[in-house]
């Protein structure tokens, strides 16, 4: 045997099955999909913040990735408050941290206070901010599972103020997690945002979001071009032509009876307009078909734009 043909002896024993096992272990941390979505989440988080505390809010996605859970909450530093939610159909919870700093501002935003605490003191939140809190959580909450809606209808619901239970099998540090980093920014004050999402919670759904997003079609504008007239090409309209017209005395009008003649002017054989709506489209010569059916024979051009309108 030569060199080139030496394997290691863990390679050389692997079965077929057992390779496909490891090379789907070095791409789970690979989601395309859920990326994507969650670009789309975090556009209207800005929108959501802002609605809610009345003043202009903006959201930006910072990073995303993969890494074990003991690391991801390492980074999130000790001067942020915790919000746990519990995903129904998943069966399994996501985290949401936030700088308790910029907490308080939106909260205090809201509610047209402002903070008592001095520079350097714990932000602390009464009854009432943490419901507020909670409230936050729960609306931004819904915006991520109505941006996963493709995968499946998600429902999350805020558990508590507090830190993930450590000790869980979920929450284990060598256990891998999905992290999203925001920077929110309110007039002259800005912090993070850090949402958790352990890779056991989503299990479910992990070959969905693992996947590669459906390319979007290279001509949009072309592509609904031609959906439009497609669905156009289906929709009916009403032609009426209009023989003539002519004007009379109101004292005539008032005199007329069943089998009243009224004189228009025009001959049998005259052009007539035929109309849209009240938009003139062409003009035709009356006449019938030789099943005695009448009929118009069109004479102008025929102006497709004011059909379309």
């Amino acid at each position: 045997m030569t060199d080139a043909e030496v394997q290691s002896p863990e390679e050389g024993e692997l079965s077929v099955e057992e390779l496909m096992i490891l090379a789907a272990g070095q791409t789970s941390g690979k989601l395309p999909f859920l990326v994507e979505k969650v670009g789309g989440f975090v556009g209207e988080v800005g929108p959501i913040l802002t609605e809610f505390v009345g003043r202009p809010v903006i959201a930006e996605l910072e990073t995303t990735g993969s890494v074990p859970i003991g690391e991801a909450l390492a980074q999130l530093g000790e001067s942020g408050t915790y919000l746990m939610s519990f995903c129904k159909e998943w069966d399994g919870e996501l985290l949401i941290w936030c700088e308790t700093a910029l907490l308080g501002q939106l909260v205090d935003t809201l509610l047209g206070t402002g903070s008592e605490k001095e520079a350097g003191q714990e932000r602390t939140f009464t009854r009432l901010e943490a419901r507020i809190i909670r409230q936050l959580g729960a609306k931004v909450l819904a915006q991520f599972g109505s941006a996963l809606s493709e995968v499946r209808e998600l429902e999350f619901s805020v558990t508590g103020l507090e830190e993930p239970n450590s000790e869980s099998h979920e929450w284990g540090d060598d256990k891998d997690c999905f992290v999203i980093n925001l920077l929110i920014s309110k007039e002259d004050t800005s912090g993070r945002l850090v949402m958790v999402l352990p890779f056991s919670t989503f299990d479910t759904d992990h070959e969905k979001l693992a996947s590669e997003p459906e390319a979007p079609p290279e001509n949009r504008s072309e592509t609904w071009h031609l959906e439009m007239s497609e669905t156009l090409s289906h929709t009916g309209v009403k032609l009426k032509a209009v023989l003539g017209s002519t004007q009379v005395p109101l004292s005539s009008a008032l005199s007329w009876r069943e089998g009243s003649t009224l004189t228009l002017g025009s001959g049998s054989s005259a052009e007539v307009q035929v109309f849209c709506g009240d938009h003139s489209v062409f003009k035709a010569v009356p006449g019938r078909r030789t099943s005695g059916a009448l009929a118009l024979r069109i004479t102008s051009d025929v102006e497709l734009e004011r059909i379309a309108e």
